[in-house]
């Protein structure tokens, strides 16, 4: 907070002064971090769709910056799918057999 005084040239010299606050935002200096590894077990013949688990990450920024959202790599789409803002681990409509 800081006080801001405007006076005009008259004579005398009229003035007022007004208290202006300052917010200065967080910007995005933290990565976001998980602190755990995960690891799921799904038996091979799962149906689509069934919850496997979630993982959770944390970000030391404040406000927007601090949101975070999850994705999967390109090959294991057709495998899994992951919730963006929760990240929930779901089965996708494709298989999970590795034979």
């Amino acid at each position: 907070t800081l006080e801001v005084r405007a006076q005009d040239q008259g004579q005398p010299p009229l003035s007022s002064t007004v208290q202006v606050v300052i917010t200065v935002q967080d910007v995005n200096d933290n990565a976001p971090v998980c602190p755990h590894l995960y690891n799921f077990t799904v038996a091979h013949d799962v149906s689509p769709g069934a919850y496997v688990g979630r993982v959770a990450a944390m970000d030391l920024d404040e406000g927007d910056t601090q949101r975070i959202t999850y994705e999967l790599p390109h090959d294991v789409k057709n495998k899994f799918a992951i919730d963006q803002r929760t990240g929930g681990v779901f089965v996708a409509s494709g298989s999970v057999t590795f034979e």
